[in-house]
């Protein structure tokens, strides 16, 4: 059912691409907490933005950065180990 639209809450459709998996793994998770996709990902964000703008407040964005770069760089190295091995 479509929400009636309201001058007082004003939205805007924001598109992007995620592969086919991602799309299913949202779709188990909306289902599973009783949400549709679109509440799902927007949550998401809502929670992601005010986890982002603490880390900004506290001046840790760039070292959350960091770290997830580097967690990435290690995780590449340890796939790329196993699969040598």
């Amino acid at each position: 059912m479509a929400r009636p639209k309201s001058d007082q809450d004003p939205q805007q459709n924001v598109v992007f691409r995620m592969a086919p998996a991602e799309i299913a793994e949202l779709d188990r998770f909306a289902e599973k907490m009783g949400l549709t996709r679109s509440q799902l990902i927007r949550n998401l964000v809502v929670v992601g933005m005010e986890e982002t703008l603490l880390f900004e407040k506290f001046g840790m964005v760039r070292a959350a950065i960091t770290v997830r770069d580097i967690c990435s760089w290690m995780s590449g190295k340890v796939s790329q180990k196993l699969s040598d091995d």
